[in-house]
């Protein structure tokens, strides 16, 4: 057994603001990416997505069952 401690619990927490993080427009929506694979060991990706009011959305999700 190593006695260094296990690599995830040498990170430090990430603050992102809002706003911050690499930002992706795509037809008008703009999704700002908070935490990519090399932020979390490659276990997932945290995003924010600002979805205009004049975006053609339906303002359901089709598995959302309504």
């Amino acid at each position: 057994m190593s006695s260094h401690p296990a690599k995830s619990a040498q990170r430090r927490p990430k603050v992102v603001q809002a706003g911050e993080g690499m930002r992706l427009n795509v037809q008008g929506i703009v999704f700002s990416y908070k935490a990519v694979g090399e932020d979390t060991e490659s276990r997932y990706a945290f995003t924010e997505g600002i979805v205009p009011p004049s975006s053609r959305s339906t303002g359901t999700h089709p598995s959302s069952g309504r």
